[in-house]
């Protein structure tokens, strides 16, 4: 009698199957996977576009877990965009699985926090100054003042109604 024969070479995959996500700039992502093979030989990640791969873009293989790190840098606002990543696994026998899948980098616009005041009323043939409440970034990116400078104007004319 024979001994069984051992089951056929399956390719390695990673668990969970990697999906589309996002990352703010200035944040680090980190996606961990388990490699599902006893026999992994290599681990590739690259981007495919746009290319070439960016020094902040690190993956570490350790026990048969895949761990994918974005640090896009905070002022780098290149980074904003969509990153198609691949995850090639190879096993011992030879066996290939592509696993691709996107990383969108955003940068959030700034924001007035609280919200200033929707309606105002002035006397007539008067002018005012209006202030206006601090500036808020989501990343955290240093405001210059530059951007802090908000121009209003209204024009009434003879029927008493803005144009």
């Amino acid at each position: 009698m024979l001994p069984p024969s051992p089951p056929p070479n399956k390719a390695p995959y990673l668990n969970p199957a990697p999906t589309p996500t996002t990352v703010l700039i200035g944040a680090t992502l980190s996606l961990p996977f388990t490699i599902v093979d006893e026999t992994i030989a290599t681990v590739k990640v690259a981007i495919t576009a746009p290319t070439p791969t960016p020094s902040w873009m690190t993956q570490t293989v350790a026990s048969n877990t895949l761990t994918f790190s974005m640090a896009p840098p905070l002022t780098d606002f290149t980074t904003v965009k969509v990153w198609n990543c691949k995850v090639t696994l190879t096993d011992a026998a030879g066996l290939k699985k592509d696993h691709s899948f996107d990383v969108t980098v955003k940068n959030t616009a700034p924001y007035f926090n609280p919200d200033p005041p929707l309606t105002m009323t002035m006397p007539w043939k008067t002018s005012t100054s209006i202030s206006f409440p601090a500036f808020k970034d989501n990343e955290g990116h240093t405001d210059t003042g530059a951007s802090k400078t908000v121009e209003y104007k209204a024009t009434i004319n003879a029927a008493n109604t803005f144009i």
